[in-house]
């Protein structure tokens, strides 16, 4: 397998993890954008992409980082140009597992999860499953101040499988 990021503690980390495997497989991490992989179409057998979710956490100061700084209109932009990128390296007939979380503006919640799904059915890609998956990492106290604000507890994120199936 080849995996690509472009934040630097995100990279070591993963590299840490792969030296914990020895004889597993053969893993390769490499620097590189998401938006603009250097790799050729029809390359891979299986795409999994863990994108940054809207204005969560910043990751790298620079252009680069999808997850703050910006509008949501400008990250959906970007969510265009990810998606198109992973539906022309995938080969047909093929799976791509991709991650997305909805979030909050004003108590309000954004179903960023429907966005991602529509974008990533705008690049040609056709649903084929989702699971909502229970986020264990966000503590008690994180919960109480939701609940204390009578807002739901966004303790979620989606798991979307979709699939690049051959021209007709």
């Amino acid at each position: 397998g080849i995996g690509v990021d472009i934040w630097d503690k995100s990279l070591r980390y993963s590299k840490k993890q792969i030296d914990k495997m020895p004889g597993k497989g053969k893993v390769e991490i490499k620097e590189m954008d998401a938006l603009k992989l250097n790799f050729p179409e029809n390359n891979f057998d299986f795409v999994y992409c863990n994108p940054p979710f809207f204005n969560l956490e910043g990751y790298k100061k620079s252009e680069e980082d999808l997850s703050v700084n910006k509008s949501y209109g400008e990250w959906l932009e970007k969510m265009k140009v990810l998606s198109s990128e992973l539906y022309r390296v995938l080969k047909n007939n093929k799976l791509a597992v991709l991650t997305m979380a909805d979030f909050r503006i004003g108590g309000y919640l954004v179903d960023a999860s429907n966005d991602w799904i529509s974008i990533c059915k705008g690049a040609g890609f056709k649903l084929w499953d989702f699971v909502v998956c229970e986020v264990r990492s966000m503590n008690l106290a994180q919960r109480k101040k939701a609940i204390a604000k009578k807002r739901t507890v966004k303790c979620h994120e989606y798991v979307i499988v979709f699939k690049k199936l051959s021209p007709p």
